[in-house]
């Protein structure tokens, strides 16, 4: 399947967006490390919110075919 791997320290409160849709598709809260399974192909948005306030923001795409 399609995954993603976060690795964070401390604890984190994560979610991933369909870039089209806006649906959200995972939301999740972690401690240290996670591996996340995407559904299914597409253009995605990631939110990383950490303990101490920080925002983070990244946007990655996972191929159609796999």
């Amino acid at each position: 399947g399609n995954q993603l791997t976060v690795d964070i320290d401390g604890y984190a409160y994560l979610e991933v967006v369909d870039h089209e849709t806006g649906e959200m598709v995972i939301e999740e809260e972690i401690g240290g490390e996670t591996t996340l399974d995407i559904p299914q192909g597409g253009n995605y948005e990631l939110y990383i919110y950490t303990e101490s306030g920080a925002v983070m923001h990244g946007e990655f795409s996972v191929d159609e075919s796999k």
